[in-house]
This record gives C-alpha cells, structure tokens and sequence, in this order.
C-alpha cells in the first residue's frame, strides 16, 4: 500500500495535483471537532446535504478564500488543502513520487491513539456512522505501517491500536444493526488481541462481540463470549472488569424460561459489578468502555425490565439519568428507551409512549438503529395487547415509519 506525505494527518486517498483527496480531510476535521453537517453548513452559509455532497464527492470549493475559510473554521491544516507547497513538509516523510517510508516515531503513534480517543468521543455524543468508511482506512494505514515497521517497540503498539480501531468500527457497526461489518471486524478484534496475548485487549474485544451478539438476539452465544470474556477482565484494571461482569449478569436475563436461580446468578454478577462501581476506584484504560455510576445503574435497570421489575428500573434509570454527562446524548437516548418499556411494564402507556416519542426523536438524529429497533419492539408489543386501539400508539407507529 502507498504511503504519502500527508500520512502523518490522516490515511486519506490521493487527490489531484499531489494532494490528498479535500472531501475526506474536511469529513474527517469536521468529526474531530465533533461537528455535524448542519453545523458546518451554518457557518459556510450552505445546508448539511450541500456539506454531506461536498464530502462525499470530494467537491470542495476550489476558490482559495473558501478553501482558507474551510480551514481556519475546522483547524485544518492548510497544506492539506492545497494552500501550501509540500516543499514545507518534513523531509523525512515520503512524497508521492519517491513513496519513500514514513518513519514511524513514538509521537507518531501517540497521534494515532489521540484520533482514536476523538472518535470514541464522537460515538458517543452524536453519531459516528459516516465515520465508518474513515475509521476503515485508518485501520488499512495503521496495517501497512506494522507490515513496513520491522521493531517491536512499535510495531506491537501499531497492532495494538489496529485491534482498538476493529473493536471502535465493531461498536458503530452494532449500532447500526449492520451485523455483518460489526462480526468481521469483532473477530479480526478477537484474533489480534489473542496474538498478543493482552488481557485487557481480549477482555474488552469479546465483550463487544458478547454485546453484539446480544442485540442481534443470540443469547447463547452473547453468554459464551461474556463467560470467556471474565478470566482475562479479573486481570483487567477495574473499569473493565466490572463491565464484563454487569454485561455477563445482563446477558443471563434475556435467556428464555430463566429460572429463578438463572436470575440469583445474573444478580450476583451485577451486584459484583456494583461493589466494584461504587468504590469509586475506576481506572481509565484504553478499552473505551466510560463505565461510571450512570452506565452501570443504566444496565441494573435493563436487568430489572426484563424480570419484570419496573418500579426498581425506573429508580435505577433515575439514578443513570443523574449520573451521565450532558454530553453523552446517546446514553441518555437509551435511558429514555428503557424508561419506555418500564413504564409499559407497569401498565402506564401514557408516559411509556410520550418518553418512546422523546426517545425516538433523538435516536433518529443520531442514526441509532438499534434504539429505534428497542423502541419498535415496544410498538409490537402494545399492539398486541389491550393498548392497540390507542390514538397515542397509532401516533407512535406513524412516527417510527417517518
């Protein structure tokens, strides 16, 4: 695979006159900056579809001033569109006639990891799904790099980071129920992590499949990887353990004809969790998994509907809503998700819908499939019983075919 001069910025494809491709660099620094389309296009004066056009067909305007105005707003560096001679560029990097190798350096791969960490953010508070093609090209950058990377002391961080970019690519997959992509790049996680024989790295890769598999409605299988998933998380720093655990308690109670010693157990194991939760001792890692108080009573609650305790849910779902950042608006969406089929659970459909509604609105911003999924399963399940005839329901089924 080429390498260009631009590589230290980011794996764009070639554009014209020995540049990179200027619809991928403005993408790419739109998301850095945790933009979306409207708010770039507020500030060009133009509408999201003309910056989503712009990106996607590499129409960016070819007049310099537009181009400068492009830059200074997303901090763009100006050589990358064309408003600089490479001759500025270090020597030491590879131009596109010679393609000589890009020296990889310490600061270089600190860079990779600080692009990830944005993009993690990104997945986070707004919608990442326009990223996917853009993450896939770092982890084809990031291949060619380990490949042409003869020293362990980088090479091994390279495959390392190729492995935390699979299980991010796995994760907005997921979310977008494009289950295919999500387990192709799950077990190239699984595999990488399992080469190199780090604990928190196949800890953190089978718990995304585990969840995967989980929203996909394979239950057995969510379990496996869960129960695999813990050996390797209890030698794991205490974010992740904990995780594993509240995620292989969760998985256990969407077993169909659970028992009550089924049930014993995933409380067990979520309580676990919680100890660990609730001893404020959460070391972060590079597993990007944000548990905090929010998530884990997020999760409790999801247990709590599912054995049909709505009241206690909607305590923990109170308790989630406290304890999550403003910022993270697509953990609030599916606390509200949740607050919808407790609120069915316990028979008040009035506010289960007006919160599905609310819930909705927001999900459908962000391109959440899977919450939109959670909340169609709410509409099928009142239209089959003594709901189905309400105005309010017809409502809401008109508004998820929107």
């Amino acid at each position: 695979m080429p390498q260009y001069w631009w590589d230290i910025y980011g794996p764009f494809d070639p554009g014209e006159d020995g540049y990179p491709n200027a619809g991928q660099v403005v993408r790419h620094y739109r998301n850095l900056k945790n933009w979306t389309p409207a708010q770039l296009g507020e500030a060009l004066g133009k509408s999201a579809r003309w910056v989503q056009a712009m990106e996607h067909d590499n129409t960016v305007p070819e007049a310099i001033s537009r181009r400068r105005a492009i830059a200074a707003i997303l901090g763009i560096p100006p050589i990358l569109l064309g408003l600089a001679s490479t001759e500025s560029v270090n020597p030491t990097i590879a131009n596109t006639e010679t393609q000589k190798k890009t020296l990889i350096t310490l600061p270089t791969i600190e860079q990779y990891q600080d692009v990830l960490r944005l993009y993690w953010e990104l997945d986070y508070t707004s919608t990442a799904q326009e990223s996917l093609d853009d993450i896939k090209r770092w982890i084809h950058h990031l291949q060619a790099q380990a490949k042409d990377t003869p020293s362990e002391q980088y090479r091994i961080p390279l495959i390392e980071l190729i492995c935390r970019y699979h299980q991010l690519a796995t994760w907005i997959a997921r979310d977008q129920r494009d289950y295919g992509t999500a387990f192709y790049h799950a077990n190239r996680a699984i595999k990488l992590a399992q080469s190199l024989n780090n604990n928190e790295l196949i800890a953190a890769t089978l718990f995304r499949r585990g969840r995967t598999k989980l929203e996909q409605g394979d239950i057995e299988g969510a379990i496996t990887d869960m129960d695999a998933a813990i050996p390797y998380a209890k030698r794991s720093r205490s974010q992740l353990k904990s995780l594993v655990l509240l995620a292989s308690g969760h998985a256990r109670v969407h077993a169909k004809n659970i028992s009550g010693t089924d049930i014993t157990q995933a409380l067990t194991l979520i309580d676990q969790a919680g100890r660990i939760v609730r001893s404020g001792n959460l070391e972060n890692d590079e597993s990007f998994v944000k548990l905090n108080t929010g998530r884990f009573h997020q999760d409790r609650a999801g247990a709590l509907i599912l054995i049909s305790k709505p009241n206690q849910a909607l305590d923990e779902l109170e308790l989630a809503s406290r304890s999550v950042g403003v910022d993270q608006t697509r953990r609030h969406a599916y606390i509200n998700v949740l607050r919808a089929h407790a609120y069915a659970k316990d028979g008040d459909i009035t506010m289960a819908l007006a919160t599905a509604e609310e819930a909705l609105a927001v999900s459908k911003s962000l391109r959440s499939n899977i919450n939109i999924a959670r909340l169609q399963e709410l509409h099928d399940l009142l239209s089959t019983g003594k709901y189905k005839d309400s105005p309010q329901l017809a409502r809401f089924g008109l508004m998820l075919k929107r």
